[in-house]
């Protein structure tokens, strides 16, 4: 039955016992019938009066049979053949409700109501209030008591945040149910640029700026300027000199002679060398210098073809030595002359091309004829030596050497780098005739050489000897930093006094070589004190070789390779980033290049003296950094022996 509403086509079903209520309601109270409409809209049942009725529990309506008909209407076999009203449908008239008639209402008859019978599809069936199996219809529009977003989240939404990934939520629209994915394309939850830039791209850094870093020295002890420099012309001579800090010692060179060192001693009243000098300085080949050979071209008459080691040539004597390149000139007299200077206050560098000591050296048979001539006298060679020097304590002079060959020959052979000669009392000059190792002990000459010079091989267990007078008093020391043990003297009595150390190592085609030595001055204690305090506190050098300086870096972590070297041991390389610790480094990859730039080093019996490793990045910010290595040696010694400005990021 069908209960009007207000309008011919707009009708409401009121089930029997709920119209038995609202007819026992005040009638006096027309207000009241006008809210039974609402609140049967509203699916809620209340008295007319102050006190709520229970609500009546309502069986689960079927939707309608649409089977019957083509267009979608319900045919009711009632008196009303108008379409099928939902009293909820929003094309309800509230104006159409208003113009009911409350008497309208009370006149609709309860017993024809109740004798109506409706044989269609659609007829209801009166619950019963009592029943407990009542259960809401997912789907109807309405989010009844008993649904939720979970078990209905058609008619109750999804709920983002109850922990469930329910209905249509997803990783897209509730990341805090259905959790997020780096990756996938949207910023979701708590992902940030730091954590996904994929997704959420990269926030604006307000980047310092990072200047690069000064270069860092292979000289591992600190670089100071200190003295001051000066310049003589005497007696034909072009002499350079620099002073400690105090101005009390001097060392100088010979331009004329390669920028061999030919003083070392007291500053003086003036300028020049004066009888406190130690070095010899006599002719071309008697100062601190250097000299190199070749064991396959190591004398004339078999050096042109290069089978000195299977068929010996000419005498072994210096007039017919072979292959040998030396830094003050040849047996002609001739200075090698130098291709710069530069003095500057407590610097003094300078480079030159050697000449060959034998101008006559290429030559099949054993002729000594080439001085006689100002074409054929002076035969410059194919290497090049670039020397510093510098104080690096009062009484204590750096020689930093470097050859480098200009051809595509290799040469082998033990090398003078650098060799000693010390004063022999010429021109009232101190005679340095006592050779003492670093244990103290004396060496005694034995030997006698083709020349006719005395000469002996013996071991310095601390890398360094010393010419002394005969008291011990004054002399002249010199410590090689590679600290190699074993020396070779040669002495005769008022000609000369000499010393060095026996070094062999291979200057490769086109290739450098380099080392340091160190000049001391003093007594045999001061030189002795002196020397071990280099031993102990010189720190390792080397090279951080990738990544390169700004080299740009991306992704999370950059691979660090580079190699290190110290006077004894290195304990451990350290990563540094804008000077804070990252990581360690092993030293256990080969570098034969490293040892042979600079050849002799104890750490080069293995030739394991490069490191090697991956660095994370994660937590950089996407800048301009610092990366710095760290080594420290087994004497504790600690010091930076590389540092790059590096770039991460896009």
């Amino acid at each position: 039955m069908y209960h009007d509403l207000g309008s011919a086509d707009k009708k409401q079903r009121v089930p029997p016992s709920i119209k038995a209520s609202m007819n026992r309601t005040n009638t006096s109270c027309g207000i009241c019938r006008w809210r039974w409409v609402l609140i049967l809209l509203a699916g809620g049942l209340y008295s007319c009066g102050s006190t709520p009725t229970p609500a009546v529990n309502v069986d689960v309506i079927e939707p309608p049979d649409t089977s019957s008909t083509n267009d979608g209407s319900v045919t009711d076999s009632g008196s009303d053949s108008g379409p099928n009203t939902d009293a909820g449908n929003d094309s309800q008239s509230d104006a159409g409700n208003d113009s009911q008639s409350d008497a309208g209402i009370d006149s609709q008859s309860d017993t024809a109501e109740d004798s109506q019978s409706d044989t269609s599809s659609d007829t209801i069936t009166e619950p019963d209030p009592g029943s407990d199996t009542a259960v809401p219809a997912c789907g109807n529009g309405i989010c009844e008591p008993e649904e939720s977003s979970i078990s209905c989240p058609a008619d109750c939404g999804q709920d983002c945040g109850d922990g469930t990934c329910n209905g249509e939520e997803s990783t897209t629209n509730c990341p805090a149910d259905c959790g997020s994915l780096c990756g996938d394309g949207v910023c979701n939850g708590t992902e940030t640029s730091e954590i996904c830039s994929d997704d959420c791209g990269s926030e604006p850094v307000d980047c310092p700026l990072v200047e690069p870093p000064p270069p860092v020295s292979n000289n591992p002890l600190a670089e100071t300027v200190q003295g001051n420099s000066h310049t003589t012309t005497v007696n034909g001579f072009t002499d350079d000199y620099i002073t400690n800090a105090d101005g009390s010692f001097k060392v100088g060179i010979r331009r004329d002679w390669g920028g061999t060192i030919i003083f070392f001693g007291f500053s003086g009243d003036g300028p020049g060398v004066n009888t406190t000098n130690v070095i010899d300085a006599h002719d071309t080949g008697r100062e601190v210098q250097v000299a190199f050979y070749d064991q396959d071209k190591a004398m004339q008459g078999c050096a042109y073809n290069g089978s000195c080691q299977s068929s010996p040539g000419c005498p072994g004597q210096i007039t017919f030595l072979g292959w040998n390149p030396v830094q003050g000139g040849n047996e002609c007299n001739q200075g090698s002359g130098v291709e710069w200077v530069n003095a500057t206050d407590g610097i003094l560098s300078m480079e030159t091309n050697p000449l060959f000591w034998n101008p006559d050296w290429q030559q099949e048979s054993c002729v000594n004829e080439a001085c006689n001539s100002p074409a054929t006298s002076a035969l410059p060679s194919d290497v090049l030596y670039t020397q510093r020097l510098r104080f690096v304590s009062s009484h204590v002079v750096e020689i930093d050497m470097t050859v480098t060959n200009l051809g595509g020959e290799e040469y082998y052979n033990y090398h003078e780098f650098p060799t000693l000669y010390a004063s022999f009392g010429h021109e009232g000059t101190p005679n340095l005739s006592a050779i003492l190792n670093s244990s103290g002990s004396p060496v005694d000459i034995t030997g006698l050489d083709g020349n006719g010079f005395n000469y002996s091989d013996f071991t310095s267990p601390g890398g360094w000897a010393t010419l002394q007078n005969e008291t011990h008093s004054y002399g002249v020391g010199l410590y090689y930093e590679n600290r190699l043990p074993n020396f070779r003297a040669y002495w005769k009595a008022g000609v000369f006094n000499n010393f060095r150390l026996m070094f062999p190592f291979l200057i490769p085609a086109y290739g450098s070589v380099r080392a340091r030595a160190y000049l001391i001055l003093g007594n045999f204690e001061t030189v002795s004190g002196l020397a071990n305090n280099l031993d102990n506190t010189i720190p390792p050098f080397g090279s951080l070789d990738s990544p390169a300086a700004d080299a740009m870096l991306s992704g999370s972590s950059a691979e660090i390779k580079g190699w290190v070297l110290d006077n004894k041991d290195v304990e451990n390389v350290e990563v540094l980033v804008d000077g804070e610790f990252l990581t360690t480094l092993n030293i256990d990859q080969s570098r034969p290049d490293a040892c042979t730039l600079y050849p002799g080093y104890a750490m080069c019996d293995s030739n394991t003296v490069g490191f090697e490793g991956t660095i994370s990045l994660q937590g950089l910010t996407p800048c301009a950094h610092i990366l710095s290595i760290r080594a420290t040696d087994t004497d504790g010694n600690a010091r930076i022996i590389g540092r790059h400005r590096i770039y991460l990021g896009q």
